[in-house]
């Protein structure tokens, strides 16, 4: 038998993403909030935490907007739709007793 646990957020329930630093591991956090300068390089060692001109850089900047834009409308619209990302289940193997 497998145990299967899902974890459900809300997407006004993201605050941020964590972006860790190829080279010293230093973990950035990037937040929801607009008025929020994105870091684009390492506190600690200077590296480019995303390299310009990247597709991933592009894309984080994109969610982070979506997610933002999303947050608002569903704040000032007052839209009835639960709108709820699911993350990715773990499992497990339970053994019966």
């Amino acid at each position: 038998m497998t145990l299967e646990t899902r974890q459900i957020i809300e997407v006004g329930d993201i605050d941020s993403i964590s972006l860790e630093c190829p080279t010293c591991h230093t973990r950035v956090m990037w937040t929801i909030q607009p008025e929020r300068q994105l870091l684009m390089e390492c506190p600690s060692c200077r590296t480019s935490i995303c390299p310009d001109g990247t597709d991933v850089r592009r894309s984080l900047i994109a969610f982070l907007q979506s997610a933002r834009a999303l947050t608002q409308a569903l704040k000032v619209e007052r839209c009835p739709v639960g709108v709820r990302l699911s993350l990715t289940p773990t499992t497990r193997p339970v053994t019966p007793s």
